[in-house]
């Protein structure tokens, strides 16, 4: 199995990727939602940080129940079951599995931090439940405690036995998704779009990242305009402040700092314009075939995406703002100019513009 993942800096477009390799019959489309339990807080990531590069005793403890508590998150419930949906009801039990692997051994108590991840984060709720505890600690005739249920793990495995034990749970699951046996899958943003080279160790399954990016004028109006709930998040309300969280988010970790040949880096208004030109890339870099390519257009049409593009010229109250991004970010830019009445590929519909 040939995993094949998109990773994004935020309303880039990575979605065009998991498109295009999803019209091939032999990839495995698994694009109900993103992936990230690998990097996100309290993570694999994170988990492996506190067990094996940094380990403290204390910490490690907390980090396996933070990471347990993010699964259950993931899991979802009976309403949204979330990650359980996508894993054919045995994402928790698999993440159980791979947490017991990784646990030393256990003992009944406590410390602060349990009362702090259990209460409402305040100080106050911390100093109560002590006090509580000393009380119950000086009743004649019983040794209920607080949290007189409460587990301690330790764990402190060897870097190699938690890169295996990673390899093998993250593949397990991947196994289980691809409940059709395709040669490939597709999974969304499994990685980062930064620092990647941490996040290839989990894999023992060949992988492909592709990093997608695109022109500030259009993400700062997508986010500003068009899905200020979706984007809300980014919370722009300057100018100023996009700029400055736009060369933040690439300049950390910069995939392009990267040797490994595994890692792709696109244009989101290249699948437009230079569609051709993109299927080849990611066929060569993938293995795909073009004889698969049986639904072409079928998810991504370029002749529909066109649409997305430079939309900041419909918004001209944000014109100011599209001068002072230029200035600021001029390698960013993409050469819209060079591409004026470029016949663009694709399905014709209702929806179709003309660039």
């Amino acid at each position: 199995m040939k995993i094949i993942t998109c990773a994004s800096f935020g309303a880039t477009g990575s979605s065009a990727l998991s498109d295009l390799v999803s019209e091939y019959s032999n990839v495995h489309r698994m694009s109900d939602a993103e992936i990230r339990f690998l990097h996100d807080p309290d993570g694999i990531s994170d988990l492996e940080f506190q067990l094996v590069e940094c380990h403290n005793r204390h910490n490690a403890g907390r980090a396996i129940k933070r990471f347990w508590r993010q699964c259950q998150f993931n899991g979802g419930n009976r309403i949204h079951r979330r990650y359980e949906r996508m894993f054919d009801g045995k994402y928790l039990e698999l993440s159980r599995q791979y947490v017991d692997k990784l646990i030393d051994f256990t003992c009944k108590g406590w410390w602060d931090y349990d009362l702090l991840d259990k209460g409402d984060k305040r100080d106050l709720y911390v100093y109560r439940k002590k006090l509580e505890d000393r009380v119950l600690k000086v009743i004649p005739f019983t040794h209920k405690r607080v949290l007189d249920k409460e587990e301690m793990y330790f764990s402190h495995p060897s870097p190699e036995l938690f890169i295996d034990s990673t390899k093998e749970y993250v593949h397990a699951l991947l196994e289980i998704a691809n409940n059709d046996g395709k040669e490939y899958i597709q999974v969304d943003q499994i990685v980062p779009s930064q620092n990647i080279d941490r996040y290839l160790r989990y894999f023992s399954d060949p992988i492909e990242v592709f990093v997608v990016d695109r022109d500030p004028r259009d993400i700062y109006v997508m986010e500003k305009v068009y899905y200020p709930i979706y984007y809300g998040s980014y919370n722009n309300d300057s100018v100023e402040d996009f700029c400055r969280k736009f060369l933040y988010y690439r300049k950390s970790g910069d995939p392009n700092k990267s040797m490994s040949s595994h890692i792709h880096r696109l244009q989101f208004e290249d699948f437009i314009f230079n569609y051709e030109e993109v299927v080849d890339k990611v066929e060569k870099a993938t293995g795909l075939l073009s004889e698969n390519h049986i639904s072409q257009f079928k998810f991504l049409n370029p002749k529909r995406s066109v649409n997305n593009l430079h939309v900041w010229i419909e918004q001209p109250q944000l014109s100011k703002d599209i001068e002072y991004i230029e200035k600021q970010l001029p390698e960013y830019l993409y050469p819209f100019d060079q591409y004026e009445g470029k016949e663009i590929l694709g399905i014709k519909d209702e929806n179709t513009v003309k660039f």
